[in-house]
């Protein structure tokens, strides 16, 4: 049941250009939490900006109480909040949403896509430490975008890069990686977790339905409540007489075959 926490923030640092990774002293958040789950953040107790905004939880200890958090700065609001100092107090309402599933399968190919790897790195996490055989296929414009790399390692996944601009890895989109990943997993043992931008969802979508593979996708929507109430993050439904489906409520991780896919 998600809740109300004021944690306060440990320590934010640039780790890619325009890209923070805020690490927040706050128990009550982590405690329950599962991979693929979100928070919708305020940073100050005045109502300016009147919006919170959605982030995924990109690392959790329960031991120490912390809590990761990785974003990109796309506007006036993530700008302010990449601006915080440590010390200062951060609102976290949730942990909201449903997570990524329980690890069941033999095999898992996780694909990232930019600020996409935020969600995945918990299910890494848990999906090695439950004995699955992990594949990370990890995309970013550049070398210097490519983001959660020493996090990525210590899951124990096995890593494979991409980049459009070829200045690390494949030269090429992530989703060029995926047919090879594909060929050494059979179906029926392997699920396919992927988080990024809606062309390459879309494309990790078909590649997977055309190859009968179990696959789950990550939303990332722009929200006004986080809960359900207001209908602004809704997505269309694949399913006949279910037209739309709520990405704070019903995801932000859907079954790739129950949503349609647009670009974010």
């Amino acid at each position: 049941m998600w809740h109300e926490t004021w944690g306060e923030v440990l320590s934010s640092r640039e780790v890619a250009p325009g890209v923070t990774k805020m690490v927040v002293l706050a128990p009550g958040a982590v405690e329950g939490l599962r991979p693929g789950q979100f928070f919708h953040v305020r940073w100050q107790e005045s109502s300016a900006p009147f919006l919170r905004r959605p982030l995924s939880a990109f690392s959790a200890d329960k031991q120490s109480g912390t809590l990761g958090l990785l974003f990109r700065v796309v506007g006036k609001g993530t700008a302010a909040m990449a601006r915080i100092m440590p010390g200062s107090p951060l609102s976290l309402l949730g942990p909201l949403g449903n997570g990524w599933p329980a690890p069941r399968s033999e095999h898992a190919i996780l694909l990232g896509g930019g600020i996409g790897v935020a969600p995945l790195v918990m299910a890494a996490s848990e999906y090695a430490d439950a004995g699955v055989d992990v594949q990370f296929l990890l995309g970013a414009a550049s070398a210097s975008d490519l983001l959660a790399l020493d996090e990525i390692r210590a899951t124990g996944a096995r890593l494979a890069i991409a980049t459009d601009d070829g200045t690390a890895g494949h030269h090429g989109f992530v989703t060029s990686l995926l047919p090879a990943a594909m060929s050494a997993a059979p179906a029926g043992k392997t699920v396919v977790l992927a988080c990024g931008p809606g062309p390459m969802l879309r494309a990790v979508q078909r590649a997977c339905g055309d190859a009968a593979l179990e696959c789950f996708v990550s939303l990332e929507q722009r929200m006004g409540c986080g809960v359900g109430a207001c209908l602004g993050c809704a997505v269309k439904a694949q399913a006949p007489g279910s037209q739309y489906k709520k990405v704070c409520t019903d995801g932000p991780v859907f079954d790739a075959r129950t949503v349609v896919i647009e670009d974010v």
